[in-house]
């Protein structure tokens, strides 16, 4: 076991700090223990950002896309009646009455 360099409390090899002072570092001669995937951690978070990025932009794209067709066509989800024409009488003429 390895003692704190601040209060002497015995502490694991590789802390990050001590459970008898609380401070931060207790080995002498500064040997933290490694973290593991440092450098895994950052391309991980790098391309999670990507992705988010690129989910977003075609979120974005689909929106604006869809909301442009929308005004473009207009009212056409409304079925439209001709409207009527006049009529003598408002009855049409039929052959043979």
């Amino acid at each position: 076991m390895i003692s704190c360099q601040y209060c002497g409390q015995a502490v694991e090899p590789g802390s990050f700090f001590c459970w008898g002072c609380g401070k931060n570092d207790p080995i002498p001669g500064g040997k933290k223990a490694k973290s593991s995937g440092g450098s895994n951690n950052k391309s991980l978070k790098i391309v999670l950002i990507v992705v988010g990025a690129l989910v977003g932009l075609a979120l974005t794209f689909t929106v604006v896309s869809f909301a442009i067709s929308q005004m473009q066509n207009g009212s056409t989800n409304i079925i439209q009646n001709p409207s009527p024409t006049p009529t003598d009488g408002g009855f049409s003429k039929q052959d043979g009455n």
